[in-house]
């Protein structure tokens, strides 16, 4: 009776040695699995143009290198991936640059452009190199929401008069991305990122004012502003695999 305890005991234990084997196998835990990854960097949103629907003329704003911040869940099969992403991007205006009939000219400014995408991205694994560094490149596709808050320095004429520009307004755009990057193993579950994304907007119409204030009171004018934005972004990030 004991031996054939002792009998059970170890077939129950090669049972349990050959599960943890399988389990760890690429084919079954490496390869087919959830997701979630962090991630932020540098931004280089480009400058702006926007025309003016009323009237004749050009803007364009400049940009300070800004920031983004976001995390996605997603779904690894073999070499793809499909994942869903929120991000938060933003940049300071530097500057603005008029073009106008009777010329170009500067005005400096403050505010910033913010943007918060909703993505799907598709990526392709190239697990050519080693198992530890993986290049891939990816595909996404979405919506954001832009918002323009800015407000230019005031500009005094000869009689005193002061003008001003000034937006603060959002629209809801479609977005895309381009990806490529290089992913680097840390164990089997954890791994960093690092990659460039070509981030840009269809495009939308802003509501900006421009004011004038003097002795005989304040008056102000509606622009509508139509530009489109695109933003080169580098990007670190951490992926932990679930299962």
């Amino acid at each position: 009776m004991l031996k054939k305890r002792k009998t059970l005991l170890a077939a129950a234990m090669g049972c349990l040695c050959l599960g943890s084997v399988y389990a760890a196998t690429p084919e079954t835990a490496s390869t087919h699995n959830f997701y979630a990854r962090a991630f932020g960097g540098a931004d280089f949103l480009q400058t702006t143009e926007y025309k003016d629907m009323d009237i004749d003329y050009k803007t364009k704003e400049k940009y300070n290198t800004g920031y983004n911040v976001g995390a996605a869940i997603g779904y690894r099969y073999k070499d793809i991936r499909l994942e869903a992403a929120l991000s938060y991007q933003r940049a300071n205006i530097d500057k603005w640059r008029y073009d106008t009939d009777y010329g170009q000219f500067d005005i400096m400014g403050g505010g910033h452009v913010s943007m918060t995408p909703l993505m799907l991205n598709g990526y392709y694994d190239f697990n050519v190199i080693s198992k530890i560094l993986t290049p891939y490149i990816g595909l996404g596709v979405g919506v954001t929401k832009v918002n323009l808050d800015s407000r230019s320095k005031n500009y005094i004429d000869e009689d005193g008069a002061t003008y001003y520009d000034k937006s603060d307004d959002s629209q809801y755009l479609f977005a895309f991305q381009a990806i490529a990057g290089l992913k680097w193993a840390l164990t089997d579950r954890a791994a960093l990122t690092l990659d460039y994304r070509y981030f840009t907007t269809r495009k939308g119409t802003f509501d900006s004012y421009s004011y004038e204030e003097s002795t005989s009171g304040t008056s102000s004018y509606l622009n509508r502003l139509r530009g489109s934005f695109t933003n080169n972004i580098v990007n670190v990030g951490f992926v932990y695999s679930f299962c």
